[in-house]
């Protein structure tokens, strides 16, 4: 909660917050954490990318639909992505080169500490103990997602007759305006539903008002309060905490 709560300033900020807090009261190296945190995201993704075929499965006339009439690809062209390529290459080149020269500076020693302990939280997920389990939390926090979507379908007369299939659809328009980089998806998510809901036909002050409503009650009513008192309480609930287990230096 602290996360999401430091979302809401500053976008991604709480990946970082999390991670920190954690390593604070565990005792472990925040490097660590925060390749546990890249785990949780590319789960998430993962998650996300399945619930696209899903809705894709289930209403691809829909969506393909709204794409053809609303889907833009960016143009490219050759030169600027040779360009791109080319200082890419220039970058990782001058890196190198650095990494190899002051190999045993320690600068360059305390960095590798930290890609090292990065890597290793990355692949955590190898050492997992209950594997069903970490499988079992990470559909049903998505499916409870879904719900938070769903079930305010029946508040708004414009909604209440939209099906299940309607609401994965809005949920996934959602999702996409909540992975874009605003604070707390502050105007993206409000964008995206309305563009899900249009597909259905509802736009105007019906769409936007299911969309505020959710973000408000999921920003304000859940992160913000609940934000709020686990920084409160954190502090008062670990006073006297020990780790059980310590991570390595």
């Amino acid at each position: 909660m602290v996360g999401y709560f430091t979302n809401l300033a500053v976008p991604r900020l709480g990946e970082f917050v999390k991670a920190g807090t954690l390593a604070k009261y565990e005792k472990m190296n925040t490097a660590s954490i925060l390749g546990t945190v890249v785990t949780e995201r590319i789960l998430d993704v993962l998650s996300l990318l399945i619930i696209f075929g899903l809705g894709l499965l289930l209403a691809s006339g829909q969506i393909l639909g709204y794409l053809n009439q609303h889907a833009q690809l960016p143009q490219i062209s050759l030169p600027l992505l040779t360009g791109i390529t080319f200082s890419a290459l220039i970058l990782l080149g001058i890196l190198f080169f650095i990494l190899i020269r002051y190999k045993n500076h320690s600068l360059i020693i305390h960095l590798k500490n930290k890609i090292r302990f990065f890597i290793r939280g990355i692949l955590s997920i190898r050492h997992v103990k209950n594997m069903p389990l970490l499988i079992f939390h990470s559909v049903s926090i998505w499916f409870m997602y879904y719900l938070m979507t769903y079930f305010p379908f029946f508040s708004f007369e414009a909604t209440s007759s939209l099906g299940p299939v309607a609401a994965l659809l809005v949920f996934i328009f959602g999702g996409l305006g909540m992975v874009l980089p605003a604070p707390g998806g502050m105007g993206t998510f409000h964008a995206m539903v309305i563009a899900g809901l249009s597909i259905y036909g509802i736009s105007g002050p019906d769409a936007f008002s299911f969309a505020m409503i959710i973000f408000l009650l999921v920003n304000i009513g859940v992160n913000l309060v609940m934000g709020v008192l686990a920084f409160i309480l954190l502090p008062l609930i670990n006073k006297n905490y020990q780790p059980s287990r310590t991570l390595k230096p």
